[in-house]
């Protein structure tokens, strides 16, 4: 069968099922067979395809129809302008994770740091930092067997594994000795209320642990908060993702220690207050 028949095909299921863009998701999907680019198939659209290929083609389109996300589907997802591995075992990085990125960078550049991911899933944030800052040292903490594989093949996709060390731990049980400069989580924060409102690519699809935490959704926060928060060095951050409405009471939570100099939160790329930091 030709390209542009099977593209039809799945476009007509897509719209069917009513995905907002089934063209778009069709075509990702054929350049995933293929492994050619969105204008390379635009100029071949005319060629055949083999009978492995069609195959291929037809089973990760019932993957999709299933509303398993593209990025398990491909295998890679970028953050930071970088491409990660992912797979069910961890969350599929969102932009908005970024901007604790962006806000490290703005405060270091080349100095020796020394970094605790917790909750690292993919590593996607730790990693980034690696990258962009030569002398640190980050060290990755997740509970999840799954993660900690995907982090390391990670760390070493992107040439960073020998300054992360990764640990297996629950850090609702057990701490993390040592002093960091920058201690930073993104962790479990959906209140297990919310969890089966969420979209079904998400709730089908991510790992739950990954997501929902007890506590109104402020376990982690407050666990983190309690036992880390001496382990920030002089001049060094914490810093922790949000979500939606959670921010005031971080803040709060990170106040009540009364170790923090300064307090505040940066807002997404939907201007929702998404990363509280602590400054020492």
């Amino acid at each position: 069968m030709v390209i542009k028949e099977l593209l039809k095909k799945a476009e007509n299921k897509f719209k069917n099922a009513d995905f907002e863009s089934a063209v778009n998701e069709a075509m990702i999907l054929m350049c995933h067979v293929l492994k050619k680019n969105k204008t390379w198939l635009i100029i071949h659209m005319n060629d055949e395809v083999n009978s492995e290929e069609e195959n291929f083609f037809n089973e990760i389109v019932e993957l999709r129809l299933s509303h398993m996300p593209i990025k398990y589907i491909l295998g890679t997802s970028e953050f930071m302008s970088l491409e990660f591995k992912v797979t069910p075992d961890v969350l599929i990085p969102r932009p908005d994770t970024e901007i604790m990125v962006y806000e490290i960078l703005e405060k270091f550049k080349n100095e020796k740091l020394e970094i605790l991911d917790l909750c690292c899933g993919s590593g996607c944030i730790g990693i980034s930092l690696l990258k962009n800052l030569p002398n640190a040292n980050v060290t990755f903490v997740d509970i999840s067997d799954g993660a900690l594989k995907i982090t390391k093949e990670n760390a070493e996709l992107h040439k960073v594994a020998n300054r992360a060390e990764i640990i297996k731990k629950d850090i609702l049980k057990d701490k993390i000795c040592g002093n960091f400069d920058i201690i930073l989580s993104n962790p479990p924060y959906i209140k297990y209320d919310d969890y089966y409102g969420l979209q079904e690519d998400v709730r089908l699809y991510e790992p739950k642990i990954a997501l929902v935490a007890e506590d109104d959704g402020y376990e982690f926060y407050k666990k983190i908060i309690k036992d880390y928060s001496a382990s920030v060095k002089e001049n060094g951050f914490m810093l922790l993702e949000a979500g939606i409405g959670q921010a005031d009471t971080i803040v709060k939570l990170m106040d009540e220690t009364k170790l923090f100099k300064n307090i505040y939160t940066v807002k997404d790329y939907n201007n929702i207050d998404r990363i509280t930091v602590g400054g020492k």
